[in-house]
This record gives C-alpha cells, sequence and structure tokens, in this order.
C-alpha cells in the first residue's frame, strides 16, 4: 500500500487571479485612404495595409497602379520616416444615395418611421437598402422617404417600381433616382468599420466634400484629423466665398488644408497633396520619448512646390506676416531656391496640427488609464481613492512630457484650486482636486480632477538684428 500523502497547499496555498485584459487604446499613427475604385466589398468596407508589403496586398484586393486610391497610398508611404500602417476605404458608387416612392404606387397603411427594405434583382443584385417613411399622405400613402446612412445598400442601378417590404403598410414601389455614397456617407461607414485609423483622406474631394466631412470630423467618435488639398484659384485671392474662407469662418479645427495645384498637368501627383501630408504626420508620431514634431518647416517626397507670390502665400496662410494665419490654410513652397518646405502647419480654426494631435493622445492616456484602474481595481470613493485617480492623471501626463509635448513653465491661465497665474509648474502638468466634503454628495461619482498642462510649444521662425559699425 503507497504511503498518503498531503497537498503543498496545506503549507502553501497559492491562488491565481489574472488582470483583465486592458483594451488597445486608438492609434494616432495611422492614417485612412478613402476612394471609390470598386475593389472592396462593402461587407468589408476598409483594408488595412502594411507598409513591408503595401503593394501586394493592394494588388491581391484587385487595385491597381492607377487607381487614385493606390497613387494616394503611395504618397503616404513615401514619406521619411514613413508610416508603418495605413487603411484604404470604400466609397460605394452602387449604394443608394436618393430613392422616392413610385408614382401611383405609394402603397397604404403606413406610419411615419416605419422602415422599408428595397432589393432590385436581374440584371444586377442591388440589396441592403433601407430606407425610413418620413411624410405620409391620406390613407396612409407614402409621400416622402429618408435614406438610412450605413443603410444605402450596394450593387444597384436606377430603376423604377421596386418592391419595398416592411413597415406597417402594403403596397409600397420605389424609384432609385441618384446613385453613390457621398464621400462623407463613405467616412461615416469607415469609421463604424474600423476605429483604428485617426488622419483620413479622401481622393476626389471637392469644396463641398471637404465642408461637410471636416464638420462631421469635429465630433467624431474616436476622434479623428482630416487632410485634404484644393486648387480652387478663389483661394490664393482676398475672396471670401472659397473652401479655406468657409472652413475658417466656421472656426474648425481637426483639418489640415493646402492649396495644390498640377500646374497645367505638369505634376499629377499634386492632386493627392494631401496623402503626403498624412504620411509626414503619421510617420512623424512614433510615440516614443522626445518624439514631438511639428508639420512646419517639412519637406515632403514625391509631391512639388507650388510657384506662390508673397501675396498669395499671405492670403492662404499669413505668411511671411508674423502673428497673422491667412485663411488658415497650408503652402508648400521653394525657399531660398535650396529648400522645399511645407508652412506652417496650422488649421483654419487657428490652432496647430500638433496641438490637436497632442491634446487627442493626452485625452487617450488619461481615459485608458482611468479606465484600467477601474478595471483592477475597487476605489474607494474618499480622499485615499481620490488619490488613485490624481495618480492615473499625473502618469498620462508625465507620458505626454516623455514625448516633448508638454514641458516646465509658468502657468498662464486662470487660477484653478491651488494654482494660480504666474506659478511655475516645472514639470509642464499639475493635477489637482479637492477633497471630499462632509458629507460626501449622494451618488457614485468620483471628486472632479483639474489638470493643468502648459504646451512646449515650438519655434518655427526668428528675427535676426544684425548691428554694424565701421572700423
Amino acid at each position: 500500500m503507497a504511503p498518503q500523502t498531503q497537498p503543498l497547499s496545506i503549507i502553501a496555498q497559492v491562488n491565481i487571479s489574472a488582470s483583465p485584459v486592458a483594451p488597445i487604446q486608438p492609434s494616432f499613427n495611422m492614417g485612412l485612404i478613402v476612394g471609390s475604385s470598386p475593389r472592396i466589398p462593402q461587407s468589408k468596407r476598409v483594408l488595412e495595409v502594411l507598409y513591408a508589403n503595401w503593394q501586394t496586398t493592394m494588388a491581391a484586393a484587385g487595385f491597381v497602379s492607377t487607381d487614385p486610391e493606390y497613387i494616394a497610398m503611395g504618397l503616404y508611404f513615401a514619406q521619411s520616416p514613413n508610416p508603418n500602417y495605413g487603411w484604404v476605404g470604400l466609397q460605394d458608387l452602387t449604394a443608394v444615395q436618393t430613392a422616392i416612392p413610385h408614382a401611383g404606387n405609394a402603397g397604404t397603411g403606413y406610419k411615419v418611421g416605419d422602415v422599408v427594405s428595397v432589393s432590385q434583382g436581374s440584371p444586377v443584385t442591388g440589396s441592403g437598402l433601407q430606407l425610413t417613411v418620413s411624410t405620409i399622405g391620406g390613407s396612409g400613402a407614402v409621400t416622402g422617404l429618408t435614406k438610412i446612412v450605413g443603410s444605402q445598400g450596394t450593387g444597384y442601378v436606377l430603376g423604377n417600381g421596386l418592391a419595398a417590404t416592411g413597415g406597417s403598410g402594403t403596397g409600397l414601389e420605389v424609384d432609385i433616382t441618384v446613385l453613390g455614397e457621398t464621400l462623407l456617407d463613405a467616412v461615416t461607414s469607415c469609421r463604424a468599420a474600423s476605429f483604428q485609423w485617426w488622419g483620413l483622406y479622401c481622393c476626389g474631394a471637392a469644396a463641398a466634400d471637404h465642408e461637410a466631412i471636416v464638420a462631421a470630423v469635429q465630433s467624431m467618435a474616436p476622434p479623428a484629423y482630416y487632410f485634404g488639398n484644393t486648387s480652387d484659384a478663389a483661394v490664393p485671392t482676398s475672396a471670401t466665398t472659397d473652401v479655406m474662407s468657409i472652413l475658417q469662418a466656421a472656426l474648425y479645427g481637426r483639418c489640415n488644408l493646402t492649396y495644390s495645384t498640377t500646374q497645367g498637368g505638369l505634376y499629377p501627383a499634386n492632386t493627392y497633396f494631401g496623402a503626403a501630408v498624412m504620411g509626414a504626420a503619421m510617420g512623424l508620431n512614433s510615440g516614443l520619448a522626445g518624439s514631438f514634431f511639428t508639420l512646419a518647416n517639412r519637406s515632403l517626397i514625391g509631391v512639388t512646390t507650388e510657384p506662390l507670390t508673397t501675396a498669395q502665400m499671405t492670403a492662404i496662410a499669413g505668411i511671411p506676416v508674423q502673428g497673422t494665419v491667412g485663411k488658415g490654410g497650408n503652402v508648400y513652397v521653394s525657399v531660398g531656391n535650396s529648400y522645399n518646405f511645407f508652412l506652417p502647419g496650422q488649421e483654419p480654426g487657428g490652432n496647430r496640427f500638433w496641438q490637436t494631435l497632442n491634446r487627442d493622445m493626452l485625452a487617450s492616456f488619461m481615459q485608458y488609464g482611468i479606465f484600467n484602474l477601474l478595471n483592477s481595481n475597487t476605489i474607494p470613493r474618499n480622499n485615499a481613492g481620490q488619490t488613485s485617480f490624481i495618480d492615473a492623471c499625473n502618469a498620462a501626463c508625465a507620458e505626454s512630457a516623455s514625448i516633448g509635448y508638454l514641458a516646465g513653465g509658468p502657468w498662464g491661465g486662470k487660477q484653478i484650486l491651488n494654482l494660480n497665474f504666474g506659478d511655475p509648474v516645472p514639470l509642464g502638468y499639475l493635477c489637482q482636486s479637492q477633497k471630499y466634503p462632509n458629507p460626501k454628495p449622494a451618488g457614485n461619482m468620483a471628486m472632479p480632477v483639474y489638470c493643468a498642462i502648459v504646451e512646449s510649444g515650438s519655434a518655427e521662425a526668428v528675427v535676426i538684428a544684425v548691428y554694424v559699425t565701421v572700423a
């Protein structure tokens, strides 16, 4: 009979707890290029490509070297340092843009808000279109239909008298009168398909597209940033109705728009100039210590400078008049017959690109730091627990400071708790919180944390005074 033995746990009991998997933070160094070449199925909507094999990946998806997305992606990856990742998105020109009730067959018994589906058979296979009944007439006949963004369908052609299914009524037939997603429709669908990209460029965007997309990007979640270019001849003038002037009047951020032309067809790659700017930005944003950068005074690969006069540069970008921004646009010009510089890297609302990028990154560091804190700990609702939130915010600010975005300096803002105007902020950030009152307010919210940050900024130009005397 074998001798009995006892488990080691009576001496040393080991309990293993696996930490929850932290969510992946959004990336701020990936750009999406949207175009209408019919290579990506709508069901997939976006295609991820890597620098190491982007040409092979795009060719396998059916792209050819003359497709706008292929050309733009080439400029994107050509920058130095190059981005590691990119995305291609589909603008589906076989999706439905406008559909109306068919005359004489508007159905009966429908209600406002009903959702109906419309398919299209041979010789095409249109499917996925859903419409909302927006207005009705007598007996519930449909008088108006509204497209549901994200449900525009795919594979349609123009057609009349297509049967609709669903909703409260019967007998509705639909005419498809306008085909093709707008670029805004496509961008909205690409955001729903992937949260990983931050930069955005759209092939073939016209002024109306720029305006619609920039307006949408202001509140997009997760955040995004739009890079674009325009050849509108009114931009380098005193006109006030061109696309740059309109974006500036709205004080839009999250947008970098450049004046760029092909100069009579001599430089066709300039059609995709914004893709090169996006590639430079995404390639420079490594997130490593000391990696802070601006777009000002950068040289770009694969695109050509614009032959602008000083008056035109001033109108577009406020250059070289210090303290002015012109129309809030950007230019790529030859300087001193020796350098090609992108200037100044600004937004229509007056901020610089680096400010929006790094503020987005800092917000992300904070959000995910707080999430990970709450996901792995029970934080008491007292002053000791409040210190945990302050520590998480300090850690996020320290990460931004290591990049170089934050730097020590005097506080130039309004009073925040114990921080007054002119007080030194040696680390470039100061996170504070009030103590819990007694008694505590009802609910489960912690006390607010107030984070004061000092941006390092960037010197992009200098005035040199030279004093001369005669010997």
